[in-house]
């Protein structure tokens, strides 16, 4: 009898001796929320361990049909489990196992995964968003994508209603070709392999219906008859109908229709002096927008005359005549006359492309008035002020000064040229009256003539004017 109890109480000593520790839940910690839908679950290292088994279910007794069960090798003391139900409470413990034994199992902790994304833009109730916009959410871990609806109604079942799906981890999605001034309401959803979130909470925006003209500014004068009309860009849009025109109603013979793909666009070859209006709208492959305000601005009517200056003296015989450049014309035409009704029998009318214009041979010692008008193919502006300046008619004689003596008698005479003058007549004289037998006449082209062979002690007179063909 004493061998059979011996044995016995060995047995109970090798039991203890080899006895695998229990591991302890680490994380999720026991009730926490909002937990990932893959989720890591951790506990503590037990050491000696062949590796751990461990279970998870929605059942405290481990025992639905969705029970998850698994093991990791020696020395990893967690795991990582997927496609969990949204805003489900799961329950799990963990064991460890030896090569001859597995210990007990851990205390049963519980978590509950997260039942739903929210959403994070554009914000609740927006206004003036773009037709072309980007819906963005929070993230939530675990997830294999998301779904979202969009619509026209609460109720997400209007003729308009759009749905989508990503199966990426992004958390947003862009939606483009939306209505102009629409409210639309919008909600999202993760999903994985087994299930699928609560919808977030239904938010709403209104998207833009409103083209804000830039330039020119409104009532703007002066503006080029070849103008550039510009406006605020409308994310989304495909293109712009732009209307111009003289009458606010948009409805008379100059009404001009474009269309572009920018938010600019240029105008040629307007009337002068024109008050005009302009309005924009965008439009899509689903909708056209409403029009902006309504701007107006009027077109120049006037060239500004640069040089000579009003009332110049003593411009030369050859001159040009300067005034600042209407951008969008093609040509300018300017009338000079000897009379300020432009109507004399010396009125020169001439057309040019440039700012400036040559005039050459005009008369000596003569006013004269002169003004610029601009024109294109569609209209010619009024005409510019009236200006007027007068030619020199005066030589400047430089050498020998006046009174000189001891001069040679062989001699060079010298004068101040006079721009514009085709040649000179000088008159050389022992009398003042320039009417001796010692009258010499002569002409050249340059400011300067030699005379040879003058008498010895002999006073002279001289005098030089210029010509040209007129």
């Amino acid at each position: 009898m004493r061998t059979p109890i011996l044995l016995f109480i060995l047995s109970i000593s090798f039991i203890k001796v080899f006895a695998i520790d229990t591991p302890t839940n680490i994380s999720p910690t026991n009730g926490a929320t909002n937990i990932s839908v893959a989720p890591n679950i951790d506990w503590t290292a037990v050491g000696g361990n062949s590796g751990y088994i461990y279970q998870i279910d929605t059942t405290v007794t481990f025992d639905s049909p969705i029970l998850m069960e698994g093991n990791t090798a020696v020395n990893t003391s967690n795991a990582n489990v997927s496609s969990l139900r949204f805003g489900q409470t799961y329950y799990w413990r963990a064991a460890t196992k030896s090569a001859v034994d597995t210990s007990n199992w851990s205390a049963v902790t519980s978590f509950t995964t997260q039942s739903a994304i929210t959403n994070t833009s554009p914000s609740n109730e927006s206004t003036n968003q773009p037709i072309n916009i980007n819906l963005d959410w929070s993230s939530i871990g675990g997830n294999t994508g998301y779904i979202y609806q969009l619509d026209t109604l609460s109720t997400f079942n209007s003729s308009v209603y759009i749905e989508g799906n990503s199966t990426t981890n992004y958390s947003n999605i862009n939606v483009s070709s939306l209505y102009f001034g629409a409210t639309y309401y919008w909600r999202a959803a993760a999903i994985n392999l087994v299930d699928t979130s609560e919808w977030s909470p239904i938010w709403s925006f209104t998207t833009t219906d409103t083209i804000y003209l830039s330039s020119p500014a409104n009532e703007a004068i002066n503006q080029n008859v070849h103008l550039e009309l510009d406006w605020a860009s409308l994310f989304g849009s495909e293109k712009y109908q732009v209307e111009l025109d003289t009458s606010d109603f948009f409805n008379s013979t100059e009404l001009r229709i474009n269309e572009t793909t920018n938010s600019y666009f240029y105008h040629s070859q307007l009337l002068f002096g024109q008050k005009y209006y302009w309005r924009v709208r965008a439009c899509h492959i689903n909708d056209t927008s409403n029009w902006s305000e309504i701007r107006s601005f009027t077109t120049t009517d006037t060239i500004y005359l640069s040089s000579p200056a009003n009332e110049a003296i003593n411009q030369n015989v050859h001159l040009e005549l300067d005034w600042a450049s209407l951008f969008g014309s093609e040509e300018y035409q300017v009338e000079l006359d000897t009379s300020d009704f432009f109507n004399s029998t010396e009125l020169r009318i001439n057309e040019t492309t440039s700012s400036y214009f040559y005039h050459s041979q005009l008369l000596f010692g003569q006013k004269y008035y002169w003004r610029v008008r601009a024109s294109h193919i569609n209209d010619t502006s009024n005409w510019s002020e009236i200006r007027s300046f007068t030619t020199t008619d005066t030589i400047y004689l430089s050498s020998p000064a006046n009174e000189a003596i001891d001069q040679n008698v062989h001699l060079e005479l010298d004068w101040a040229s006079l721009f514009g003058s085709e040649k000179y007549q000088v008159e050389l004289d022992t009398s003042d009256f320039f009417n001796s037998t010692e009258l010499r006449i002569n002409e050249t082209i340059n400011s300067y003539f030699y005379h040879s062979q003058l008498l010895f002690g002999q006073k002279y007179y001289w005098r030089v004017r210029a010509s040209h063909i007129n």
